[in-house]
């Protein structure tokens, strides 16, 4: 994937460009595969390619970012110079695009931006670190390096001469997690990470790397136990579920989800027919469409067949895939990325799990997680509450990516559509299969 970067001037309306035979022209970097990296990859492919020092601004779509050079008042590297006025009507087809952003930075558009797209927010939150990790006793080597960037969140790994640190922030409504993971923290301390700064006002914290080996480097063998791990914890808060909403998090059960089905099969700025991809990516197609639009009768069915079984609501992580745990030294998982916490039923956690697991490896983990729960339901009958509950898991999923999208808006809509389309084809799949209790994901 070929991809644009935009480095403007922090005060005048001017970009950096490359003169080519054709005129200006935005520096241009090549990536493999189709999803361009929105972090340090993306800078150091820069700096390596031009010379430049900078960091992701914002990006403006999957070909497309926005970086703040790191000394705006430094000369450009060899081979870049400043392009303004009349002559940035002539950089090609990314004209409009540089001109509308910063025709949107000139009208105070930032101030609408999470926070980490604005400029500034960089340098403010490499300060507060640091002050936090003066406390601590430790200080960072290095500029720190953005390890992700886009529109629900951003990580900071800082380097320290007490090991690596990480900063995150999120949207607001996200920022329950610090509160989320001190209170199991304090149950189960070896299965959380550790917080050692907290901003509420900000919307960051700060945690030590805790190492581990990322759950999805590990065979299926490998990574028994990490289900059972969520599980157990799951049912030793089934009684405790007062707790986690006085902590903010908040109820989606069977009930709560067929309640809003209606209105999101009646959202045609999601589902709308389109004669193109949207932001390059495919939308449902016509048959497509029609099949979703009118699946609304059997969803709201499925989520009253499943809140009749009677499984207690309880503690549920929301996006449980296998990037969000790692496997300690001594075989025990800590789980991570505890934004989308809520009080939910506990199988719609095996949504994101399965992602991308073949039908081996979906069987295995979904024998080891309804094991786990054998004593609230028999085993015929735990079968046959993950075959309903598969669907609405996937339309949980659906739920929770609309709702980023109507929060940071359009504009960033590129960051949830394929999200989107992807778990209606997954659950439109589900629905289709009849051997789908112990299937993959099919898209």
């Amino acid at each position: 994937m070929d991809v644009d970067v935009i480095a403007p001037d922090p005060v005048r309306p001017a970009v950096l460009v490359r003169d080519t035979e054709g005129g200006p022209r935005l520096p241009s970097l090549g990536f493999p595969g189709k999803w361009a990296p929105s972090d340090r990859r993306l800078t150091e492919e820069l700096a390596r390619a031009t010379g430049l020092e900078a960091t992701i601004l914002e990006p403006l779509g999957y070909t497309a970012f926005v970086v703040a050079p790191r000394d705006p008042a430094a000369a450009p590297p060899a081979g870049l110079r400043w392009a303004e006025g009349a002559e940035l009507e002539r950089i090609g087809d990314r004209a409009d695009l540089v001109r509308d952003w910063l025709a949107r930075r000139a009208a105070g558009a930032d101030a609408a931006k999470p926070a980490w797209l604005r400029p500034g927010w960089y340098e403010q939150a490499t300060r507060w670190t640091g002050d936090v990790l003066a406390g601590l006793g430790a200080r960072h080597t290095g500029a720190p390096t953005q390890e992700k960037l886009w529109s629900m969140s951003c990580v900071l790994r800082f380097d320290t001469d007490h090991g690596a640190h990480y900063l995150k922030s999120v949207l607001p409504h996200l920022a329950l997690e610090p509160d989320v993971i001190g209170y199991l923290a304090a149950r189960w301390p070896d299965r959380l990470p550790r917080i050692v700064g907290n901003s509420r006002e900000d919307g960051w914290w700060l945690s030590p790397d805790f190492g581990g080996v990322p759950t999805q480097d590990l065979t299926a063998g490998e990574r028994t136990g990490c289900l059972s791990a969520l599980a157990e914890m799951q049912r030793s808060l089934v009684d405790r579920t007062s707790d986690l909403t006085a902590l903010g998090c908040p109820t989606l059960g069977p009930a709560d989800v067929a309640r809003r089905v209606p209105e999101l099969l009646a959202r045609q700025d999601v589902w709308g027919t389109r004669d193109e991809p949207l932001d390059g990516f495919r939308t449902l197609d016509g048959q497509e469409t029609r099949r979703w639009l009118s699946a609304g009768a059997w969803l709201e069915d499925r989520c009253a067949a499943l809140d009749a079984l009677g499984i207690p609501l309880t503690l549920v992580h929301g996006d449980f895939h296998m990037g969000n745990a790692v496997r300690n030294a001594d075989g025990s998982f800590l789980l991570y990325d505890w934004s989308f916490a809520s009080v939910s039923h506990p199988f719609f956690d095996l949504a994101s799990w399965l992602h991308g697991a073949t039908d081996d490896e979906a069987a295995t983990a979904v024998g080891e997680y309804l094991a786990c729960w054998g004593d609230a339901l028999g085993p015929d009958d735990l079968t046959l509450a993950w075959r309903i509950a598969k669907p609405v898991s996937a339309l949980v999923e659906i739920l929770k990516f609309v709702d980023l999208w109507d929060t940071v808006g359009p504009g960033y809509g590129f960051n949830w559509s394929p999200m989107v389309y992807g778990w209606a084809r997954r659950l439109m799949r589900a629905a289709a299969d009849p051997e789908t209790e112990r299937a993959a994901w099919h898209k």
